[in-house]
């Protein structure tokens, strides 16, 4: 009797042929490599556009509808608590039949949600259009790291998996500034309207140029298909059975997970606290504020690219899969820690943002390598993967602005700062201790 095939090759080091392929960077001969990734980013970031929408129209949501603090915290968990519940099966549901069909239902479903948001009336429905929306956007993370598995070799991963969430970070820094330019239009509810257009319009470009299997797509050249060919998932892998108890058995998933959510509990404090502690803590104006709250921002999406470079580089240099990963993301985890604490401690307010600032950049620097994880080990099962990972960072994203609340009570910030940089050092050993990248965690098996 066969046995079950749940097909990813061993890892082979780089050949040749392979480095004489022309560079991801001559655009020219990559264009439509260079247009998939390009159609993942913009996903990203719309994803984030919906994602923190509701943040910045808060304000005036909770004026016209009464709606207190509490309440709104309540719409705000709504969404992440939906996108939780709904990381696995949409990870699993693109491994299954593909990110064409899966990414192109969920972004129109997610779409169709936020333009709702701008017809609710009260709490109960906020509540419940937010949760749609959370539930459909959960496919966003899983769902595009794997459709970036075909398109792209092994030396290029940590690159393309960084690139998106440049454009992710770029979204959460312009959200405000989008969001009070349309509502002086057309209201809050027009920011709905026009954010929700966008992710259907984005649909209709991803359904004509991307194809699950680069080979199909009527455009694809020769040179490119061959890039694409290194670590690509087999046929064989395409249609086997989710590899369940492989993947949660895998000491590699859990020094994901682990890290995952040490990250995301970390980075929630850039999006949900830091304005409050420029302004509270370290006695900003708004003005100020709006400032400076940017720079780790910004820092971090240099981080996005650079770390992905690097890993790249490293992997092209030495062949060695492994080191090319983890010689990135292990000493980021411990000089973003490192640069948590001088951020608590400086008595001058420009030294902490310029920390908090260094310590994004680390983060950040990870999460091409470590996002290129999954499909290095799990190939035509990294969708599934990576919504396991993931649904361990919203629930760690989803603890965390509590926690930091809890403990900044009477402005009492050192803290937080210091538990969060225990948190990134436990991500590091996790890392260094579980985590292997070059080692496939289910493996072609032959016919007995």
């Amino acid at each position: 009797m066969p046995a079950q095939t749940h097909a990813l090759a061993t890892p082979k080091p780089l050949d040749g042929a392979l480095l004489a392929l022309p560079s991801l960077f001559d655009v020219r001969r990559n264009k439509l490599r260079w247009i998939v990734l390009g159609l993942i980013s913009s996903m990203f970031f719309i994803t984030f556009l919906d994602k923190a929408v509701i943040s910045s129209t808060a304000p005036l949501i909770a004026a016209e509808f009464k709606i207190d603090k509490t309440s709104m915290g309540a719409i705000f968990s709504a969404f992440v608590i939906a996108s939780a519940i709904g990381q696995i099966p949409a990870g699993w549901l693109t491994d299954r039949i593909g990110p064409r069909r899966t990414l192109s239902g969920c972004v129109t479903l997610w779409s169709l949600a936020t333009l709702l948001t701008g017809l609710a009336s009260g709490f109960f429905a906020f509540c419940a259009v937010r949760f749609l929306t959370g539930l459909f956007e959960s496919a966003a993370f899983p769902g595009g790291t794997r459709a970036l598995v075909p398109w792209f070799g092994r030396s290029e991963r940590g690159f393309v998996q960084g690139a998106p969430h440049l454009f992710g970070r770029f979204a959460t820094a312009i959200v405000p500034l989008a969001s009070v330019s349309v509502s002086a239009a057309w209201g809050w509810r027009g920011v709905f309207y026009v954010f929700g257009v966008l992710g259907l319009v984005w649909t209709v470009g991803f359904w004509r140029l991307y194809r699950d299997c680069p080979a199909d797509h009527p455009s694809i050249t020769v040179s490119e298909l061959a890039s694409a060919a290194d670590g690509a998932p087999s046929v064989a892998a395409e249609r086997s059975a989710t590899p369940w108890r492989a993947l949660f058995q895998s000491r590699t998933s859990w020094g994901l997970i682990i890290g995952s959510a040490a990250y995301t509990y970390c980075i929630f404090f850039y999006t949900t606290w830091l304005p409050t502690y420029l302004v509270s803590h370290r006695g900003m104006s708004l003005g100020q504020m709006g400032v400076f709250a940017s720079l780790p921002l910004l820092a971090g999406m240099a981080g996005d690219v650079c770390g992905g470079l690097l890993s790249d580089a490293i992997f092209k240099r030495t062949g060695r899969l492994g080191l090319a990963r983890k010689a990135v993301v292990v000493p980021s985890f411990l000089l973003a820690a490192a640069a948590l604490i001088p951020a608590a401690m400086a008595d001058n307010a420009y030294a902490s943002v310029g920390c908090l600032a260094a310590s994004l950049f680390f983060m950040e620097l990870m999460t091409g390598p470590w996002w290129a994880v999954p499909s290095d080990v799990a190939g035509a099962h990294a969708g599934t993967l990576a919504g396991i990972m993931n649904m361990a960072a919203n629930v760690a994203g989803a603890i965390s602005p509590f926690v930091f609340g809890v403990l900044a009570q009477n402005d009492q910030w050192t803290m937080p700062f210091v538990i969060s940089a225990v948190i990134l050092i436990a991500g590091a050993v996790a890392w260094i201790v579980l985590v292997d990248p070059a080692t496939p965690i289910v493996t072609e098996t032959a016919d007995a």
